[in-house]
């Protein structure tokens, strides 16, 4: 076959997939508004499957806007139908990396050869055998159903990474672009809620939100600090972009963008959101000048240090009792139980320091170890640390580091914008547990494959000889 048809096979497949993921969306947004019975939901997850095990870079397409609307469907108690679905799509992936393989190793190796995707494979190991730890000790119904909170927990983050990584690695930016429009939309819809309860509580969109609360926003999530996770990734590339866009007209798409992702974070009040913030801020001036950067950090550091009482104060006076802090303290009530549950996860490692108790095992020995309030540790990096030992514990921190390197070894803004993304979701993780989330996960994890592509593209080129020019006959003569 002829490159020309190549190239126009690739367009039209394109062109296929881009449609095909258009008309399920459509379809799926037609049965949820019109309350399709269990039969209708389960026929559509399964024409999504095999659309995207035909078509994986249609199924990315398809996975990233109904993740953001995930709604409690679940096939059976604890496995949620996406699942099942994000676990098909992968399979459809990896079958076409293994046929890649056969033709030309190489294209496989350039793709999967990046410390980065090395690291996630090692990290994405270590908490499987957590998994295993937690059968062998608590037996087989606690192990299916730490199993199923695994599949659609780090097991599906990791995943999504993994097969978005062979998706985009022609340095493709429909995916990312997908992931932040839809970010932008959930905003809206979140703020919608917020403002103008009745439009859409009780409605045909009524699907798409998760419970009121009328202290903070939760919008599409079902908690703030699920909503402010889920909407800081798409903040750190709009901010990015209106700053060092190509295009005029991209910069101001961008900064109209921004607007509603900005409020929507702020009426969570999550405390999160601000250092999230002040995270994208300092990439942003790191990327115009590192010293610029250097700057910006210690004085917004310094600034954000000077502004703790007042916003306090001021979340206190807006959330009640539990978040206001205490007289002559910085903590407030609540702040004190999540502390409290942190020790217990601590604790938790130093008596079981290899392999910890075992994937979900904070559920259940929280109060053990001194978490009197939270079944849950509120920082999911040391819930590695004690449910899945020193193993899972420090492979997870060394996913962190190599991300960061990897991503930081760019220089165009996007790959920095894929940095800033990713370092908000690391500190919205030392919080909260936003590892289960994954609203959060699939577009976090599709804009990070993405910035890991342009970088091994970029310097690809960088590296990339130029060819020797054809000596001339009178040179030769």
């Amino acid at each position: 076959m002829q490159v020309r048809d190549r190239l126009q096979l690739g367009a039209r497949r394109q062109q296929v997939e881009l449609a095909g993921a258009a008309v399920l969306v459509l379809l799926y947004l037609v049965l949820r508004m019109a309350d399709a019975s269990r039969g209708w939901l389960e026929l559509w997850y399964v024409a999504a499957s095999v659309f995207s095990v035909a078509f994986p870079a249609g199924g990315l397409l398809l996975v990233i806007p109904v993740g953001m609307f995930i709604g409690p469907y679940l096939l059976r108690p604890g496995m949620p139908a996406w699942t099942v679905w994000i676990i098909a799509w992968a399979v459809g992936v990896f079958a076409r990396v293994v046929a890649a393989a056969v033709r030309d190793r190489a294209q496989v190796v350039r793709v999967y050869r990046n410390p980065a995707l090395l690291a996630a494979v090692a990290f994405l190991a270590a908490s499987a055998l957590s998994v295993v730890t937690t059968w062998r000790h608590y037996g087989r119904a606690i192990g299916i159903d730490a199993t199923y909170r695994w599949l659609w927990g780090p097991g599906t983050a990791l995943l999504v990474l993994f097969a978005a990584a062979w998706v985009v690695r022609d340095g493709r930016l429909r995916p990312m672009v997908l992931a932040i429009g839809t970010g932008v939309l959930a905003a809206l819809v979140s703020l919608v809620s917020w403002l103008a309860p009745a439009a859409i509580r009780g409605s045909a969109l009524d699907w798409t939100l998760g419970p009121a609360d009328a202290s903070r926003l939760h919008g599409v999530t079902y908690l703030a600090t699920g909503l402010e996770a889920l909407l800081i990734v798409p903040a750190a590339v709009l901010v990015m972009t209106v700053l060092y866009g190509n295009r005029r007209r991209t910069r101001i798409a961008a900064a109209v963008g921004l607007v509603p992702v900005v409020l929507a974070v702020w009426f969570t009040y999550n405390r999160a959101g601000l250092m999230g913030a002040y995270l994208i801020v300092v990439v942003a001036a790191w990327q115009a000048r590192p010293r610029l950067g250097q700057i910006v950090g210690g004085v917004g550091l310094v600034g954000g240090l000077l502004l703790v009482p007042w916003y306090l104060a001021f979340r206190g006076s807006t959330l009640g009792a539990a978040a206001t802090a205490t007289a002559g303290h910085l903590l407030s009530p609540s702040d004190q139980i999540r502390i409290d549950a942190w020790g217990a996860a601590i604790r938790m490692w130093q008596d079981a320091p290899l392999l910890g108790h075992g994937f979900w095992s904070f559920f259940r020995l929280h109060t053990q170890y001194g978490s009197a309030y939270l079944d849950a540790p509120h920082n999911e990096w040391l819930r590695l640390f004690g449910e899945g030992g020193i193993v899972a514990g420090v492979a997870g921190l060394v996913f962190i580091g190599a991300v960061v390197w990897q991503l930081s070894r760019g220089r165009a803004w996007l790959p920095r914008a894929a940095l800033a993304a990713f370092a908000c979701w690391v500190l919205a993780l030392c919080f909260n547990n936003i590892l289960s989330y994954d609203q959060v996960s699939i577009p976090l994890m599709t804009i990070v494959a993405t910035g890991l592509t342009l970088v091994h593209l970029e310097r690809e080129a960088a590296i990339r000889p130029e060819p020797t020019p054809e000596p001339t006959p009178a040179a030769s003569g």
